[in-house]
């Protein structure tokens, strides 16, 4: 593995709860962009799952910034 990486159970977020904290948003915003597939997140056997690189590339690309 590389070391400049995460290693993998430290970049998933687990839950909109998690997903939400990280990018600072409320939870009903965080479904909402989950659903319309606005940020990268996927349902994994019923939750909604992302990782934390992936989200820093998507706000990079808006010029914004995640945690």
């Amino acid at each position: 593995m590389d070391e400049n990486q995460p290693a993998l159970r430290d970049d998933i977020l687990k839950g909109l709860d998690a997903i939400a904290e990280f990018i600072g948003e409320d939870f009903w915003r965080t479904q909402r962009l989950c659903v319309k597939k606005a940020i990268p997140a996927e349902k994994i056997l019923g939750r909604w799952t992302s990782s934390k690189s992936a989200l820093r590339a998507r706000f990079a690309r808006l010029g914004g910034e995640a945690a």
